[in-house]
């Protein structure tokens, strides 16, 4: 009997598309090769462990189908969503788990490096206006190491000079975990009560 696992969504589903997800992920975990379920395979996904599954005629579950020998197989649900949208985004996402924080989260696949080398973020060219987290004096190993954001990201926070530049940032990136530890960086917090982020799915 395989094992489910809601991942960390930040999608608002409606009471009817609830109920119907509920209906699908029982039958799921009573028996997952059910045809109905239609759990299938995505050709050329960024993760191979991506899935989808019919909830009903138009509602597609991006799931990610885990297997390890010693023990059963477990599906982490990443969200419900149109067929073609849900398609793609269990195309384009990866799922892994944040190595610092122990959060499951969906990222976006690395776009694929050019000839010469990968396109890479690059700061703007400095002002003369300080960064706005220089006054609590974070470091890019602060978010990284303590955190769990990867270096990109961290140095993006970094580089914002205006706290409204910081707080419309955070509230773009894909996981509510970071959502979170980056509004609590805008607003001070230490980087010791970052680490107590929910270890949840």
């Amino acid at each position: 009997m395989p094992l489910l696992v809601m991942a960390n969504m930040q999608q608002k589903l409606e009471k009817v598309v609830q109920l119907k997800l509920f209906a699908f992920m029982a039958k799921l975990q009573t028996d997952d090769t059910l045809p109905g379920l239609h759990i299938e395979p995505i050709v050329n996904s960024a993760d191979p462990r991506a899935r989808t599954g019919r909830v009903d005629q138009k509602l597609r579950a991006v799931l990610y189908k885990i297997e390890v020998p010693s023990g059963p197989t477990t599906y982490v649900c990443a969200g419900v969503y149109e067929h073609d949208e849900g398609t793609e985004i269990a195309k384009s996402q990866v799922l892994r788990v944040n190595p610092v924080n122990g959060v499951t989260e969906l990222i976006a696949a690395p776009a694929p490096a050019p000839a010469a080398q990968a396109a890479q973020w690059v700061p703007e060219p400095p002002t003369s206006q300080k960064p706005f987290l220089d006054q609590f004096g974070y470091t890019a190993e602060d978010l990284t190491s303590s955190l769990g954001f990867d270096l990109e990201t961290a140095e993006r926070l970094l580089a914002f000079a205006a706290e409204d530049e910081l707080l419309a940032f955070a509230e773009s990136l894909p996981n509510q975990w970071q959502q979170n530890a980056a509004l609590g960086l805008a607003v001070g917090d230490s980087i010791e009560g970052g680490q107590d982020l929910p270890r949840t799915w």
